[in-house]
């Protein structure tokens, strides 16, 4: 079963009296396919409590898994992100010269790295495809002949995509 949950990680960086520098990852969970935030979601209640607490600096990150249009998961990541800034800067005053934001983030690149670190079938194939291929390849003529998804699409007659998609694509929508 297709897990409906997308994962936002949300990087805090904390100054200590020390001047010593600490991150804090704290994961908020979304609907596939949603950039709208449930406070009562999964975990999100709690986890959303934590960031309040241990707010000094902040980084908003955004991303989303790589099997839709690239466009609409731009704006996806860019919109989670958002709303993400938004949930907190509801709750607590931030001046804006802490807020940092990074609305776009790789997902092919957080894909490998889920690959990487698992113990799926074909798993050499996928991360040759991840790092070797190009996301999109085109003849002389601007017409698109080839893609990095068409290829893992392709591999082991699409079960190991239906892997990806069901055990590894919930970690990069986040």
């Amino acid at each position: 079963m297709i897990r409906f949950i997308a994962l936002i990680f949300l990087a805090l960086g904390m100054q200590t009296a020390s001047a010593q520098e600490n991150d804090k990852e704290v994961c908020i969970e979304f609907r596939v396919g949603s950039s709208v935030l449930d406070p009562n979601f999964g975990k999100n209640a709690s986890n959303l409590n934590d960031v309040i607490k241990f707010l000094t600096k902040v980084t908003f990150c955004g991303s989303a898994s790589p099997e839709g249009d690239k466009a609409r998961n731009i704006k996806l990541a860019q919109n989670r992100c958002a709303s993400m800034e938004q949930y907190v800067r509801q709750r607590i005053n931030l001046p804006d010269n802490i807020i940092n934001r990074q609305e776009w983030s790789d997902s092919w690149r957080k894909l490998a790295y889920y690959v990487e670190h698992s113990d799926m079938p074909e798993k050499k194939e996928v991360l040759h495809e991840l790092l070797e291929t190009q996301e999109y390849t085109y003849n002389k003529q601007g017409k698109l002949i080839d893609s990095r998804k068409k290829r893992l699409m392709e591999l082991n007659y699409g079960r190991t995509w239906k892997y990806m998609l069901d055990e590894l694509f919930p970690s990069v929508r986040n």
